[in-house]
């Protein structure tokens, strides 16, 4: 199961992705200054990410902060006389603030509070993912370091898993709600259409669509609304799949994961939408799969409860 940080109100991040980017005191205080953390936020992602840092260690590492913007933002804090003192360069040439800014947004998790947002949210989180925008980020880090090591980013950039399909798996279960589905629909199913990807609904039996082959109607009329029984999925999850993006709440069985974990394909990465305030359980039975299992979405509470999930 993926672990998420509410870093602070409405910044989620997955837990194992804030270790990987936030790896020396550079990079955790660009991180806190752009999402403007204050003490006690920082305080307590400081012992998640870096244990064994204390605070004190962190602020006299001055060279954390060549830059006026992040030396204004650690005095803001009111941390000053804790700086260890001495000349804070300013370089001429743009440094990695700005990529780092960028990759810090691209793998952000959105939370839609409300319903409403839930299209403008998916569409967001969707966007932050395409291996176009990630690639761009890489090449720019390239420029300005001799080695894509000396980043230790590589292995977070999205790339395209060979030529096969992708595929959107939805959730129609009783657990998710018909109200719910409803709201959802349309942007679930714009997105596969963008996508040219194949479309799949799952609760008690799994129906599909190839691409171009599915509408909104179409959808809402298979819909059963019934059981959450992901191991009907396995006609599918014995094919190759470059991309599966899941639309889900946290429901099914132990006996659905044990089944897809016997599935014979391969997929190149999940990608996960939730309705509810953590990944979903679907991301984590297909997630056996993959290379890579990436959130994109949660909602708050008041969405799942408001729409009986």
């Amino acid at each position: 199961m993926i672990d998420l940080v509410d870093v602070k109100a409405g910044v989620v991040f997955p837990l194992s992705t804030l270790k990987k980017i936030l790896d020396t005191n550079r990079r955790l205080a660009t991180f806190a200054a752009h999402f403007q953390l204050d003490q006690y936020e920082l305080g307590s992602l400081l012992r998640l990410v870096r244990p064994g840092v204390t605070m004190v260690q962190f602020l006299s590492d001055s060279a954390a902060f060549h830059s006026m913007e992040l030396q204004t933002y650690i005095v803001g804090l009111g941390f000053e006389h804790d700086i260890r003192a001495g000349e804070i360069d300013a370089p001429d040439e743009v440094g990695d603030d700005e990529l780092l800014v960028e990759l810090f947004e691209q793998f952000r998790v959105k939370v839609a509070t409300q319903i409403d947002d839930f299209a403008v949210e998916m569409d967001a989180a969707l966007k932050s993912a395409k291996p176009k925008k990630a690639k761009k980020v890489l090449r720019r880090m390239r420029k300005l370091h001799k080695t894509v090591t000396k980043i230790g980013l590589e292995e977070l950039v999205i790339e395209r898993y060979g030529q096969e399909p992708v595929l959107v798996i939805l959730d129609v279960s009783a657990s998710m709600g018909e109200p719910l589905i409803e709201a959802i629909v349309e942007p679930v199913v714009a997105m596969a259409v963008e996508a040219d990807a194949y479309l799949a609904i799952v609760s008690n039996t799994t129906t599909w669509w190839r691409p171009g082959e599915f509408s909104v109607a179409s959808v809402l009329a298979a819909a059963e609304f019934q059981g959450t029984k992901y191991e009907t999925l396995k006609v599918l999850l014995d094919k190759d799949w470059s991309t599966v993006v899941t639309v889900a709440d946290y429901d099914s069985s132990m006996g659905a994961k044990h089944a897809i974990a016997d599935c014979t394909g391969k997929i190149g990465q999940v990608l996960d939408i939730s309705v509810v305030e953590c990944p979903t359980f679907l991301s984590e039975c297909v997630g056996q799969l993959a290379g890579e299992v990436r959130p994109l979405m949660v909602a708050a509470p008041a969405i799942s409860h408001a729409y009986g999930g």
